[in-house]
């Protein structure tokens, strides 16, 4: 609260005293002069000689040449003590002038404490309702330093799963480029499984820290709108209790000066000051409301804010999910053994129909989409070949037959069964495997 009504509180009862001062100096002027106090000094003299007659009363009387006259000039005298009489009860109304007017005076000394007192009742309140604002406007900057922190995380999270992707790219390049090192593959593909146990637990500990994050600023939110409606309530209850104490005063100074009218109307002058300056504190509680529906309206944007960025975080997690589809449950994934088996099926049938083309039509396009078929394929039965636990793989050749890599890998061509049993989801006829297939030695 400024000075300026502190000011005005003790400056105006100071003008209702100096009118008070001069209402009574008026009433003590105004006792007629020719009266009990101008007649009181002649009556005196008078009294011991009655019977000469003194100089000063010569006026009053017939002239000095006629002896009989002096006698009558003495019997004025009875007339002139009646008027003596009065002169004690002039004196006692003065003393009760004076009387009223310390009473007055006191009254108006009450009247200006009590105004000092609601002005730094009033200043207090004002700097009460600034704490509390200061207070909101802190918390409020807090949950935003929150928020920040939180899409900074989603930011990493998000380039961790970019870069996740590209290196599962990178990967599979890798393997069409090098698909006779199958050393390298497998040790690119543990390699992207490390990394992709990495990024699920990166993305289980960024979703703790989310909900713990989303707990605590949904708790700021909760003591934010605790705190307004406090400050509300104080703001209120100050209202109240200071149009009850202004009331209580607008009383007191109207039953107590009912008396004076013109002290009246300075108190009244002043109890329009105090009223302009009630309005002045309901527009500072009106800016301080407004202060608060705005706060209120930016924890509303950053509740929004957070519910954008779960959405988004769930969108991370359905991403990681389609990620985790596309690999076998050992490598993280959530394929299982049927379903690795089925693509490469769907594999196997694209290499044969981009074989026939190519053999059909030999052109360097339906070449390059065989080798990528073929690519494609191995990709596949390597997948079904960790699951299965298989001792490797082998690309068949011109000439090979199921007998052929059944020698070579165990020695006797009749146990080429096991290597048809172990293939039949990509071969339907033993004696007609194309040259390019990779088959799974089991």
């Amino acid at each position: 609260m400024s000075k300026g009504p502190h000011r005005a509180d003790t400056a105006a009862p100071a003008a209702a005293l100096r009118l008070l001062s001069r209402a009574l100096i008026a009433c003590v002027l105004a006792i007629p002069v020719g009266g009990a106090f101008a007649q009181a000094p002649e009556g005196a003299p008078p009294a011991p000689a009655p019977a000469a007659a003194p100089p000063t009363a010569a006026p009053t009387s017939a002239p000095p040449t006629a002896a009989p006259a002096t006698t009558p000039t003495a019997a004025p005298a009875p007339t002139t003590a009646p008027t003596a009489a009065p002169a004690p009860a002039a004196g006692t109304e003065l003393d009760q002038l004076r009387e009223t007017f310390v009473r007055l005076k006191q009254e108006l000394e009450t009247l200006k404490r009590q105004l000092l007192s609601q002005g730094e009742e009033m200043g207090a309140a004002a700097r009460r309702l600034a704490a509390e604002k200061e207070t909101l406007a802190k918390d409020l900057t807090d949950a935003k330093k929150t928020l920040g922190r939180v899409e900074v995380e989603r930011d990493t999270l998000t380039r961790e799963l970019t870069e996740l992707r590209a290196a599962h790219d990178i990967a599979l390049a890798e393997g069409r480029a090098k698909a006779t090192a199958a050393t390298e593959a497998e040790r690119a593909r543990g390699e992207l499984e490390v990394q992709l146990r990495a990024a699920e637990e990166k993305a289980a500990a960024l979703q703790r820290s989310s909900d713990e994050r989303i707990a605590a600023a949904e708790k700021v939110r909760e003591d934010l709108e605790a705190r307004i409606h406090a400050a509300e309530e104080k703001a209120a209850a100050v209202e109240r209790s200071a149009e009850e104490r202004l009331a209580a005063a607008e009383k007191a100074a109207a039953d107590k000066l009912g008396d004076a009218a013109k002290d009246l109307e300075a108190l009244r002058v002043r109890l329009v000051d105090l009223d302009k300056e009630r309005q002045g504190e309901a527009h500072a509680r009106a800016a301080a409301e407004q202060e608060v529906s705005a706060l209120k309206a930016e924890v509303a944007s950053l509740k929004d804010r957070i519910a954008a960025a779960e959405a988004e975080h769930k969108a991370l997690q359905g991403q990681l999910a389609t990620a985790k589809a596309m690999l076998p449950a050992e490598a993280g994934g959530t394929l299982s053994a049927d379903d690795l088996r089925a693509r490469a099926a769907e594999a196997a049938a694209a290499y044969v129909a981009a074989a026939r083309e190519a053999k059909e039509r030999p052109t360097e396009a339906n070449r390059a989409a065989a080798r990528d078929a073929a690519a494609r394929l191995r990709a596949a039965q390597t997948d079904v070949a960790r699951v299965l636990g298989a001792q490797g793989l082998y690309p068949m050749r011109r000439d090979d037959t199921l007998g052929v890599v059944a020698s070579r890998f165990y020695g006797s061509g009749n146990r080429w069964p096991a290597i048809f049993e172990a293939n039949k989801h990509v071969i339907a006829n033993p004696d007609q495997v194309l040259p390019g297939m990779t088959l799974i030695v089991p």
